[in-house]
């Protein structure tokens, strides 16, 4: 892009919009609409045919497209197969449910238990996660400070896991895990899913009791109906879908410039767009102080690489303040995660 006049000096609205989508459009390094076919919304927008996306972080709102039925389903005999209480819950195969320890230490044996069978799930520190990981386990990324997440990751652990997506394995973010696997512009966040925070900057919206509603996407995939009332939200980010182009071009993502040369080139490839399997629907509790600009907005992401690997990402945090509901919607992502497709 050259320009003659210069747009950056005494800028009104009008230039600095103008400003800014000249650089979108020049950074997403292809000749073609910044965004194909979208319409530019103020607010969220999740139906039948279309979802909430953005052409970068930080970018205004637009209307992409849902890819009804790309993502596989759980089969009605899977489900039943492998039960819905502790006792009869099993995950297939050797595949296990490996924990990363990013700083809740002995927090994490005793929200777990009711979860996942003991001998299924093993808790690990990032420096441990390469001798740990088996091809069949689903990463978790626990609740916390994304950027603390991405400090104890660090180099290694975030190449682990970005390698672990790119050879078929699985992963799931929790609030903060999901913020990090997304594509927000920071040195060494994950850059792992298509998705990144809107209004990221207002992040402190409370800690409180809300439910979701389950998208028809949703419904499809895991079976599941209606909604999840009482689940805890605590400051979860309000994660959209970033644009495939924008994705394919910002891969493998930013690092660290004196740590750069260490980066082993792991180019995730999307076999489509992330689908929204539930949203934010309703919420009573004064404690979540900023319900009206999250009200319709993702509560749970699904995606899946083109090598099958397949991810989670989810604001409220289903682990915590755990109901018969809570436990059943964590089974069925982590059952999701763990199928073989």
């Amino acid at each position: 892009v050259v320009i003659s006049p210069n747009l950056e000096v005494n800028a009104g609205d009008v230039n600095i919009r103008l400003f800014r989508s000249l650089a979108a459009w020049a950074s997403a390094g292809h000749l073609r609409p910044l965004v194909t076919g979208g319409e530019a919304i103020h607010g969220p927008r999740f139906d039948e045919t279309s979802m909430t996306g953005t052409d970068r972080d930080g970018g205004e709102l637009y209307t992409f497209p849902i890819a009804s039925g790309k993502l596989p389903a759980l089969s009605a005999e899977c489900i039943a197969a492998l039960g819905e209480e502790l006792t009869e819950f099993t995950l297939p195969g050797n595949c296990r449910l490996v924990i990363l320890d990013l700083g809740k230490g002995d927090e994490l044996p005793s929200i777990f238990a009711a979860l996942v069978p003991e001998a299924q799930r093993v808790i690990v520190a990032p420096q441990e996660l390469d001798a740990t990981l088996q091809p069949g386990d689903v990463i978790f990324l626990h609740g916390g400070m994304a950027n603390e997440h991405a400090q104890r990751l660090g180099v290694l652990g975030r190449r682990r896991i970005r390698r672990h997506l790119a050879e078929g394995g699985s992963v799931m973010g929790v609030c903060a895990g999901a913020h990090w696997l997304s594509c927000r512009d920071l040195p060494l966040w994950g850059h792992a899913l298509p998705l990144v925070p809107h209004d990221n900057q207002n992040w402190r919206r409370g800690i409180g009791d809300l439910s979701i509603d389950f998208t028809s996407e949703g419904q499809r995939i895991l079976g599941l109906e209606g909604s999840v009332d009482d689940l805890r939200y605590a400051n979860g980010p309000l994660l959209v879908a970033l644009d495939l182009e924008t994705y394919r071009n910002y891969q493998p993502g930013k690092m660290p410039q004196q740590e750069s040369a260490e980066q082993e080139e792991i180019n995730l490839q999307a076999a489509g767009p992330p689908v929204p399997l539930a949203v934010f629907a309703n919420c009573s509790d004064a404690k979540v102080t900023d319900w009206a600009t999250m009200q319709g907005h993702a509560a749970i992401w699904a995606w899946q690489t083109a090598q099958g690997g397949k991810a989670v990402a989810l604001s409220p945090h289903p682990e915590y303040h755990q109901t018969e509901q809570s436990r059943r919607l964590f089974r069925r992502l982590l059952l999701w995660c763990a199928a073989a497709t």
